[in-house]
C-alpha cells in the first residue's frame, strides 16, 4: 500500500511537470504564444484576428493589426504591447510593467433593448481585499475614437495614461489617471479604501477651452467615506478663467439616502461667456440643501441667494432667489412650490408655483413693479 501510495503521488507530480513544461513551451517561446493565438483566431475567426505577433505571454508581448467584432463594438487596435512580471506572482504581486494601446477605434453597435430592472437600493459596497498585489505602473493609449453611430461625431481623444496599485494596507491608489483631447485636458489622483467604508480621497485638475478660445480652469478635491449610513463626501472645487466660480459642501449618504448641502460662490462672469448683448459685471452665491432617492427617482431641493451686477449698463443690488421644489423623474413630473425674486430696498417682486410635466405646464405667478 505504501509502494502504492509514492507510486501515485510520484505520477502525479510527473504530470503536473509536464503539464507546467507545456503550457511554458506554449506561452513563454514566441513560436508558441503565437500557434496559442492562433488557435484561438480559429476558435473565433469572426470575433477576433490580427496581423502579426511578437514576443510571447511570459515576457513582453506585441500585437498588431488587432480586430475585435464584438455584440455591442467593433473594436480596431493598431498595436497593443503588454509587459508583466509572471515570476513576482510568487510574492503575491501582479506587476504590470507596461501596457500601451495605440490607434484605438471604437464603433459601437445598435443592440436590442431589454426592459429595464428597477434600480436596487440603498447600494451596499462589501469590503474587498486583493489576493494579490496589483500594480500598474504605465498604461498609456494613444489615439482613440469611439463612435455611437455611423454617422455620428466621434468623440476624440489623443491620450490617456493610468498608474495605479491595490493592496490591502493602502487600497486602491490612484497616482494617475490623465485624459487629453481636443480642448480637453484632465489629471486625477487619489485613493480609496475598500475595507474602510471605500473612504474616498480625490485631487482633480482639469483645462477646457471651448472652440471660440474661451479658457477654464477646473481644481478641486472631493474627501469622505464613500459607503455605509456615515458617508459624508467633502466637496472643493475652483473654477477660473471665463468664470471665477467656487463649489463647496457635503454630499451626505450618497449610497443609502442621498442628501446635499451645497454653496456655489460666482466671483465674476465674463462678458466673453456671456455675449455683448447681455453685459453684467455678476456676482453672488446660491445655497441649496434637499435629497434625491433614486430608487423611487423623487427629490425635493431648495435653493437660496443673492446676486449683484455693477455694471455700468445693467446694475442692481441684492437680488434675492428663493426656489423650492419637488420632482418625479420616473413620472417626468416636477411641483413647484415656490419660486420668488425680489431686490433688497426696491418694490420689485416675482412669484411662480404650480406644476411642470412632459405633458402639460401649469403656473400661476404675480409680479410688482418688475425691472
Amino acid at each position: 500500500m505504501k509502494k502504492f501510495i509514492l507510486w501515485f503521488l510520484g505520477s502525479v507530480a510527473l504530470l503536473l511537470t509536464l503539464l507546467i513544461s507545456t503550457v511554458a513551451g506554449l506561452l513563454g517561446t514566441e513560436s508558441g504564444t503565437a500557434w496559442t493565438l492562433g488557435k484561438a483566431r480559429e476558435m473565433a475567426p469572426d470575433m477576433l484576428n490580427f496581423e502579426s505577433v511578437q514576443g510571447h505571454l511570459l515576457d513582453r508581448l506585441v500585437l498588431g493589426g488587432v480586430t475585435l467584432n464584438l455584440a455591442s463594438a467593433d473594436i480596431e487596435l493598431g498595436e497593443l504591447a503588454f509587459d508583466w512580471s509572471p515570476r513576482r506572482l510568487l510574492r503575491r504581486k501582479l506587476l504590470v510593467n507596461e501596457m500601451t494601446l495605440t490607434t484605438l477605434r471604437v464603433q459601437s453597435k445598435p443592440v436590442p433593448e431589454e426592459p429595464e430592472e428597477p434600480m436596487t437600493w440603498p447600494i451596499e459596497l462589501r469590503a474587498i481585499s486583493p489576493p494579490v498585489d496589483v500594480i500598474i505602473t504605465p498604461v498609456d493609449i494613444i489615439d482613440v475614437e469611439f463612435s455611437s453611430a455611423p454617422d455620428a461625431a466621434p468623440l476624440v481623444l489623443e491620450a490617456a495614461g493610468l498608474g495605479a496599485y491595490w493592496n490591502a494596507d493602502d487600497g486602491v491608489v490612484l497616482e494617475r489617471l490623465e485624459v487629453r483631447g481636443p480642448g480637453l485636458e484632465l489629471a486625477l489622483e487619489g485613493r480609496v479604501n475598500p475595507l474602510d467604508n471605500y473612504l474616498l480621497e480625490m485631487h482633480d485638475r482639469a483645462a477646457i477651452t471651448l472652440e471660440d478660445g474661451t479658457g477654464f480652469e477646473l481644481a478641486g478635491t472631493i474627501n469622505g467615506p464613500v459607503a455605509g449610513g456615515d458617508g459624508q463626501l467633502e466637496l472643493d472645487q475652483q473654477l477660473s478663467g471665463a468664470a471665477e466660480l467656487g463649489l463647496t459642501g457635503t454630499v451626505l449618504k450618497p449610497l443609502v439616502d442621498p442628501a446635499w448641502e451645497l454653496s456655489l460662490q460666482l466671483r465674476a462672469l465674463s462678458n466673453a461667456l456671456l455675449g455683448e448683448g447681455l453685459p453684467l459685471d455678476l456676482s453672488g452665491q446660491l445655497d441649496s440643501n434637499g435629497r434625491f432617492n433614486p430608487g423611487t427617482a423623487e427629490g425635493m431641493a431648495e435653493v437660496s441667494g443673492q446676486f449683484v451686477s455693477a455694471s455700468e449698463q445693467v446694475e442692481f443690488d441684492a437680488l434675492d432667489a428663493r426656489l423650492q421644489l419637488t420632482a418625479d423623474i420616473g413620472k417626468q413630473e416636477v411641483a413647484l412650490q415656490r419660486l420668488e425674486l425680489t431686490q433688497g430696498g426696491q418694490p420689485m417682486r416675482l412669484t411662480l408655483a404650480g406644476d411642470v410635466s412632459a405633458e402639460a405646464v401649469a403656473l400661476e405667478g404675480d409680479w410688482d413693479a418688475l425691472q
